[in-house]
């Protein structure tokens, strides 16, 4: 179960083995298609066929990791995640971790690191800053951040698709909230859904925006 197996590689908190996790998150990209990933992920829910022709690949996985940004990257790159690599801040992930971590308002910066591979998806690691490490890793043993992301053909299947996921079981993190989710320094529109405790593997919809995001979202 390609699923599963990507489930242990990205809920592995040990930095250590950050690189050979990554080498099968790697590996089963190469070896799954599109269908058998998304029917896998939803448990087999007739969600996954319905909402199939509205996926245009998968785009990337998705993981907090413990490990440095100097770390991510020597893994990253030694795996063959080698491509267009680029570190930025989270504008998304961050409201999610500060629930969880504060509550207070004092946000959680976090740095992505996200580069491309062979196959033709990417690996997005997230590093959260000002957190005691136990914490973080117990939001990785969860799942928390942990996701396998599609790349939507049309913009509009971000709010479209909710129906469809919820019926599968999956709904939005708390702290994230409904609707498409912007990253500007990335170009991307995104939807999260989740299905903790049951699946600790997230679902993302995303789709990368030519020219301005607030244009294309109908702001």
């Amino acid at each position: 179960m390609p699923v599963a197996d990507l489930s242990r590689a990205l809920t592995d908190p040990d930095p250590s083995g950050l690189e050979p996790n990554l080498a099968r998150a790697a590996t089963l990209l190469e070896d799954a298609d599109t269908a058998d990933l998304l029917g896998d992920l939803l448990d087999g829910s007739p969600a996954a066929e319905a909402l199939l022709p509205e996926i245009e690949a998968v785009d990337h996985v998705g993981a907090i990791t413990l490990a440095s940004t100097e770390e991510a990257r020597a893994a990253l790159e030694s795996v063959g995640f080698d491509e267009r690599l680029r570190l930025f801040e989270s504008t998304i992930l961050t409201r999610e971790l500060t629930r969880l971590a504060r509550g207070d308002g004092q946000g959680v910066p976090v740095s992505l690191l996200k580069a491309w591979g062979r196959s033709g998806c990417a690996a997005e690691l997230a590093m959260p800053a000002g957190v005691e490490t136990e914490c973080v890793a117990e939001w990785i043993r969860a799942g928390v951040g942990a996701h396998l992301a599609f790349r939507v053909v049309d913009l509009r299947q971000l709010s479209d698709a909710e129906e469809l996921l919820a019926s599968a079981g999956f709904r939005h993190p708390a702290g994230v909230g409904p609707g498409p989710q912007i990253n500007p320094e990335e170009g991307i529109a995104a939807a999260f859904f989740e299905r903790r405790p049951a699946q600790p593997l997230g679902l993302e919809l995303c789709h990368y925006v030519k020219g301005p995001l607030s244009r294309a979202l109908g702001e």
